[in-house]
């Protein structure tokens, strides 16, 4: 196994693993040669890392369960802590149920797992607590017992009813096709009746045409021993690659609806449970995270994740944890909790201090054995045995075991840098793609492949190459599709496009996923490579430096494997290893094909190679470098029939046919020989070009069994979408009114003070209407003392009401900046988060027109840097109805800063936003127009002004500004400018603010920290004049950014 040390920044700190390993060569001798071992048996080790360490050995058993299995190595273990309730989690299964069969510390198979957990299941309730079993998706894709059957999962779907899960859930994987999906609705959903939650998924029946949600959205149960009450939830990441008969509601929509709003308020709960295919660091679990402590702050919730294929604990709060168990059945998650309350006893102290431990589990009956208390004899139950043989024996059906070949070397996906020769990539490049596709390139061409990274899943071990490891490598039924006769030097860009511009498709508006998924998913968490040094792990210092348990003063001598540092520390891995290297490959490799040997013979045009996988991102990518491709016309398929998975066996087939040619005097020659040639990297798996010819010498049905099979869907069980019509006009003024009506209806303890807000309709009419509709105790006027009416919003926020107070102009709150500024922003944080302060300030704010110094200050700025406020500056009637509504559910004070010349412009506002659940999430910024040459990040009214100069730079230059509208100062979505910065390379920030310790100020000083190298110039601030605003009407304008400064200093900076 090969790990991916994750060290992130001074809040989040991590470390994961991926790929594979390669034992000392004494045991991959034996591992290949399925030999058993003899084993030393250790006395008890004393306490590491505060952790109680076990060095178990078990001498004369075999312990593979499968036939194949190496045995595991002795190694040195931590205990496991156990608490009133008590979890065991898996995650990205793919279909590994065999286990792993080249590596010792992941060989315990399926029904080893089943009879664990019945084995701790009894261990649990022989002390009185409970113990819960969790799976959370991605049990699909990925390993030839699932892969291989037809109808695909036939025999898995078996294997997997066969163990008690108590809360499963769905991932992404399992709703990438259709046959998938409902193979999940009609199949597995129905065995674990009850188990399934499907929080924010919905499918369309297959019998009926309806979309229904795939499984129930919660769940509220008692545990058995402690009677521990627990509301479950089950959520997919917001993912958008999901085939059409299926819906994925992004998780921050899914939480504002009312049944989950409902869920989270029942008073009869004493932990909320969270499963879900979600990383266990996301903005998802944060959102679901916030919503539930917005209205309970001391109840405990345990999340469970997954998806990005690693070990990690996440801590949120003292009373919220984050679990996320690996992959591949390598990781058996551990969680437990103790100090909770129940439905049989209540105690405040026990709310206040709950106690959250995680183990990640190496998969090996070593550790199995250990931590349930058994051995050989007494572990395996009648079902466990029962599906390990199944296994055994649907592996022979599928011949999963059959030998293509013999691999010398193992080949890295992360252990090895690339490129090198032991790179996994390295030789696909090289190789296996230059031979494979050399045979179907048209005459006197040369031809560019491209694959993305992430679609090899694996390493290839030293030993025999078989149908499973072909699977394993490379599970997807993807194709090579080509076009014909592009420019070399563009095609080249393509891939730079593809890896250099890491969310450029994205930001470009065409894309659902920006392009890091091309990369496999162990390096979506990391950003940086890891170079492993040799370690020294004392094992024998005990607390009082006395004892030394091992005989003769020897210390065991460590495997590579997982070395976890999370949130809890680096004492989670169950076994303790020393750590392996980790490098980060690109999101896509580019081989070189050509009609001879020789791949470095090029041409000024070539046939530009992908697979079909690709072909969304390539298409962007070509747009952007210039190449004019349209896929349903400009590409073809290449090789059909033939996918990567193909090519391997094949490749591995042929050079095993080729050596028993080159020694056919060997009538012994074992079935899976290494292969001999002189190139380091070409000693995998030899190919001979015969065995991919062309297609017109093939029989038509050699491939015929590789096509991938087409589900089309019935006209019924199409999915509709509501034709694009009742866009309409509104007025910023009128989409406040309307945000403010539609809350005021929906909330009772919502009302609106403030000077003129009821008789007059409002200084700027903005609450025109509403006391007719809503009543004097609703709706409500206030003496002219800004101090005063504040002060009294804040009492009523406190006292549980969510007041809206509106000051005529943000200068005169000046008069109340205490009441803002220390009542509001600090009360939430000075309680110790028992305390929430709803409420809504809002009013005109910036630069207007003729009202002089006093009053056309910009206070974006002011308020930003106040910790405890929210600050959101809306541009367009959306924005303004959106924000404003999501302020006023906000459980913090929130400033809404508006603008008096932008109050009777109107702007098209859609379907969706007329309707009264819209809502714009906070620190959310919004790119208006998508560039790639310059971004242009602005504020309020400056944003009509910066799009107007957008259109000058492309009229004018060709220049293409992309223009970000923040629409939040605080929270600030950094990550935006960020991407945005590293497409374009240049920076502008524009506001109507003071230039000294403005907004834009910031921007600047957050691009120097997180985007300083991908700059290409020095950014510029764009800001109003360090001058009180004078009130003459020329000399105002120069004061403030208009179209032609934006556009002026645009020129400047692109030196046009």
């Amino acid at each position: 196994m090969t790990p991916e040390i994750y060290i992130r920044s001074a809040s989040q700190l991590g470390t994961f693993w991926s790929g594979g390993w390669q034992l000392p060569s004494k045991h991959e001798e034996d591992a290949s040669n399925n030999h058993r071992k003899e084993t030393v048996l250790h006395p008890v080790l004393p306490m590491l890392d505060s952790a109680a360490l076990v060095l178990i050995g078990l001498a004369g058993v075999a312990l593979g369960s499968q036939p194949q299995a190496p045995d595991p190595i002795p190694a040195p273990l931590r205990e496991l802590t156990w608490g009133q309730l008590n979890f065991l989690h898996t995650t990205d299964v793919h279909g590994w149920y065999s286990g792993h069969l080249q590596e010792p510390s992941f060989s315990a198979d399926w029904g080893d797992y089943i009879s664990f957990t019945t084995r701790m299941r009894e261990k649990a309730e022989a002390a009185g607590t409970d113990l819960l079993v969790v799976d959370t998706g991605d049990r699909v894709e990925g390993n030839g017992l699932y892969d291989s059957s037809d109808p695909k999962g036939v025999y898995a779907s078996e294997f997997l009813k066969k163990q008690h899960i108590d809360l499963l859930c769905s991932g992404n994987h399992e709703l990438y096709k259709q046959n998938t999906s409902e193979a999940e609705f009609r199949t597995t959903v129905p065995n674990f009746k009850g188990n399934y939650l499907a929080s924010n998924i919905d499918i369309i029946d297959p019998e009926s045409g309806e979309i229904v949600p795939l499984a129930q959205r919660f769940k509220k149960f008692t545990t058995k021993m402690q009677g521990i009450r627990i509301m479950a939830f089950g959520f997919l990441f917001d993912f958008k690659g999901n085939y059409n008969n299926t819906v994925v509601t992004p998780v921050e929509e899914t939480i504002k609806q009312a049944w989950f709003q409902k869920a989270i308020r029942d008073r009869g709960v004493d932990l909320f449970l969270v499963i879900g295919h979600v990383p266990a660091k996301s903005r998802e679990y944060a959102a679901i995270f916030t919503a539930i402590r917005s209205v309970q702050w001391d109840t405990p919730i345990q999340f469970f994740g997954g998806h990005h294929h690693i070990r990690d604990y996440v801590k949120y709060d003292n009373k919220a944890y984050s679990l996320a168990s690996g992959r591949f059945m390598e990781t058996i998650g551990f969680a437990s909790l103790s100090g909770l309350s129940t439905a049989k006893k209540q105690t405040s102290a026990a709310r206040a201090s709950p106690v959250f431990t995680r183990r990640y589990i190496d998969n090996n009956l070593f550790s199995l054995y250990y931590h349930s208390g058994h051995d050989e004899s007494t572990f395996h139950t009648p079902e466990g045995k029962k599906v390990t043989e199944d296994i055994r024996k649907a592996r022979s059906v599928l011949k999963l075991d059959h030998v293509y070949g013999c691999a010398p070397k193992t080949l890295w996906m992360s252990r090895a840098k690339y490129p090198s020769d032991d790179s996994i990539y390295s030789w696909l490049e090289k190789e296996v793609l230059p031979s494979s596709l050399r045979p179907h390139l048209r005459e006197n061409t040369t031809g560019l492949a491209i694959i993305n990274t992430g679609g090899i899943r694996f390493d290839i071990f030293k030993g025999p190459f078989t149908q499973d490891g072909a699977y394993i490598v490379s599970p997807f039924t993807n194709e090579f599709r080509y076009m014909k006769d592009v420019p070399y030097d563009k095609a080249v860009m393509v891939l730079k496009v593809l890896n250099k511009a890491t969310n450029i498709l994205t930001q470009a508006g065409f894309m659902p996923r920006d392009s890091s998924s091309l990369s496999p998913p162990e390096q979506w968490s990391r950003t940086e490579d890891f170079i492993a040094k040799a370690v020294h792990i004392p094992l024998s210092q005990g607390a009082d430096n006395e004892q030394n348990p091992l005989q003769d003063g020897d210390e065991p001598t460590l495997t590579p494997g997982y070395t976890t540092k999370d949130d809890g520390g680096t004492d989670g891995d169950d076994t303790v290893h020393t750590p392996v290297s980790f490098y980060r490959a690109p999101n896509c490799i580019m081989a070189t094909i050509t009609n001879d040997d020789d791949s470095s013979s090029t041409s000024n045009v070539v046939d530009l190679l992908y697979l079909d996988f690709l072909e969304p991102w390539v298409t962007v990518a070509t747009k952007i470098v210039g190449i004019d491709f349209d896929p349903k016309k400009d590409a073809e398929a290449f090789m059909p029939g033939v996918q990567m998975r193909t090519m391997l066996t094949a490749w591995a087939k042929a050079a095993d046919e080729d050596e028993e040619e080159e020694d056919d005097e060997d009538d012994a020659r074992p079935a899976a020989r290494s292969i001999r040639r002189t190139s380091e990297a070409a000693q995998i798996l030899r190919p001979a070009s015969r065995l991919l010819a062309p297609r017109s010498s093939l029989p038509a049905a050699r491939f015929s069994a590789f096509r991938p099979a087409v589900f089309a869907q019935p006209v019924a069980q199409r999915r509709s979408y509501a034709a694009p019509s009742g866009v309409k006009e509104v007025t910023v003024r009128d989409a406040l009114n309307e945000a403010l009506a539609e809350e005021l209806t929906s909330n009772e303890k919502v009302f609106i003070l403030g000077e003129e807000v009821a008789q007059y309709n409002g200084a700027y009419k903005v609450t025109k209407g509403l006391l007719d509709r809503f009543g004097d105790r609703r709706v409500i006027d206030t003496p002219i003392t800004e101090q005063g009416f504040c002060g009294l919003a804040v009492g009523a926020a406190l006292a549980g009401l969510h007041p809206v107070c509106e000051f005529m102009t943000f200068n005169f709150a000046m008069q109340a900046i205490d009441q803002i500024v220390n009542s509001a922003a600090k009360t939430h944080y000075m309680s110790g988060g028992i305390q929430p302060c709803n409420i809504t300030f809002r009013g005109p704010n910036g630069f207007a027109a003729g009202v002089a110094a006093q009053h056309s200050q910009d206070y974006a700025a002011w308020y930003g840097s106040i910790p405890g406020l929210k600050v959101v500056t809306p541009w367009s009637s959306e924005d303004a109805k959106g924000l404003l509504k999501a302020a006023i559910r906000d459980p913090n004070p929130v400033v809404v800063l508006e603008n008096e010349l932008l109050y009777g412009q109107s702007f098209p506002m859609s379907e969706a936003a007329q309707k009264d659940d819209f809502v714009i999430p906070l620190g959310k910024a919004k790119i208006e127009r998508p560039g790639k040459d310059v971004t242009i990040v602005t504020l309020s009214r400056s944003v009509g002004l910066s799009l107007q100069a957008a259109a000058q730079l492309k009229s004018k230059y060709g220049v293409e500004a992309e223009v970000i509208n923040l629409r939040s100062v605080k929270p600030l979505d950094v990550e935006a400018i960020v991407k945005s910065v590293k497409k374009t390379g240049h920076l502008i920030a524009v506001e109507s603010g003071f230039p000294m310790f403005g907004v834009s100020s910031e921007i600047l000083a957050l691009a120097m920290e997180y985007g300083f190298d991908y700059l290409q110039a020095p950014a510029i601030r764009v800001t109003g004049a360090e001058v009180p605003t004078p009130y003459a009407e020329k000399l105002e304008t120069m004061s403030f950014p208009q179209e032609d400064t934006i556009l002026s200093q645009a020129t400047k900076l692109l030196r046009l």
